[in-house]
Protein backbone atom coordinates (compact mmCIF):
# COMPACT_ATOMS: atom_id res chain seq x y z
CA UNK A 1 0.00 0.00 0.00
CA UNK A 2 1.32 3.53 -1.07
CA UNK A 3 0.48 6.98 0.55
CA UNK A 4 -0.39 9.67 -1.38
CA UNK A 5 1.75 12.01 -2.64
CA UNK A 6 0.51 14.74 -0.65
CA UNK A 7 0.98 12.42 2.72
CA UNK A 8 4.70 11.17 2.02
CA UNK A 9 6.74 12.34 4.75
CA UNK A 10 10.10 13.89 3.89
CA UNK A 11 12.97 12.51 5.76
CA UNK A 12 13.59 15.84 8.06
CA UNK A 13 10.14 15.21 9.55
CA UNK A 14 11.00 11.27 10.14
CA UNK A 15 14.74 12.26 11.29
CA UNK A 16 12.76 15.04 13.80
CA UNK A 17 9.95 12.13 14.27
CA UNK A 18 12.58 9.88 15.66
CA UNK A 19 14.51 12.53 17.75
CA UNK A 20 11.35 13.53 19.66
CA UNK A 21 10.97 9.85 20.38
CA UNK A 22 14.20 9.45 21.66
CA UNK A 23 14.13 12.86 23.71
CA UNK A 24 17.37 13.48 21.65
CA UNK A 25 18.24 16.85 20.24
CA UNK A 26 19.63 17.89 17.18
CA UNK A 27 22.87 18.99 18.60
CA UNK A 28 23.29 15.69 20.31
CA UNK A 29 22.45 13.90 16.97
CA UNK A 30 25.11 15.68 15.25
CA UNK A 31 27.55 15.08 18.11
CA UNK A 32 27.16 11.08 17.66
CA UNK A 33 26.82 11.77 14.13
CA UNK A 34 30.28 13.58 14.19
CA UNK A 35 28.19 16.12 12.04
CA UNK A 36 27.79 19.63 11.82
CA UNK A 37 24.68 21.12 13.93
CA UNK A 38 24.42 22.71 10.43
CA UNK A 39 24.13 19.43 8.38
CA UNK A 40 21.99 18.05 10.74
CA UNK A 41 19.50 21.20 10.91
CA UNK A 42 19.52 21.53 6.97
CA UNK A 43 17.98 17.85 7.07
CA UNK A 44 15.36 18.27 9.05
CA UNK A 45 14.71 21.28 7.81
CA UNK A 46 14.57 19.60 4.14
CA UNK A 47 17.44 21.74 2.87
CA UNK A 48 19.44 18.82 2.15
CA UNK A 49 19.27 15.41 1.40
CA UNK A 50 20.14 12.12 2.27
CA UNK A 51 23.62 11.17 0.68
CA UNK A 52 24.78 7.70 1.19
CA UNK A 53 27.45 8.77 3.47
CA UNK A 54 24.32 10.10 5.81
CA UNK A 55 22.62 7.32 5.66
CA UNK A 56 25.67 4.97 6.44
CA UNK A 57 25.80 7.11 9.60
CA UNK A 58 22.43 6.88 10.87
CA UNK A 59 22.25 3.53 10.35
CA UNK A 60 25.37 3.27 12.70
CA UNK A 61 24.06 5.75 15.08
CA UNK A 62 20.17 5.14 14.74
CA UNK A 63 19.79 1.33 14.17
CA UNK A 64 18.01 1.87 11.07
CA UNK A 65 18.24 -0.54 7.95
CA UNK A 66 20.62 -0.31 5.71
CA UNK A 67 19.54 2.00 3.24
CA UNK A 68 16.08 3.22 4.79
CA UNK A 69 17.06 6.61 4.81
CA UNK A 70 17.81 6.77 1.03
CA UNK A 71 14.55 4.65 0.94
CA UNK A 72 12.92 7.63 2.83
CA UNK A 73 14.49 10.60 0.61
CA UNK A 74 13.57 8.70 -2.88
CA UNK A 75 10.30 8.24 -2.01
CA UNK A 76 10.10 11.71 -0.82
CA UNK A 77 11.86 13.32 -3.67
CA UNK A 78 9.47 11.04 -6.13
CA UNK A 79 6.26 12.57 -4.60
CA UNK A 80 7.47 16.16 -5.22
CA UNK A 81 7.75 14.98 -8.64
CA UNK A 82 4.20 13.86 -8.47
CA UNK A 83 2.78 16.45 -6.71
CA UNK A 84 4.14 19.14 -9.05
CA UNK A 85 2.94 17.15 -11.83
CA UNK A 86 -0.89 17.59 -11.07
Amino acid sequence: RTLPPECVPSPGELLRAELEHRGWSQAKLALLCGMSMTTINRVISNRRGITPRLDAVLHRVLGSEPGYWLACNQRYRHSLGVRSAD
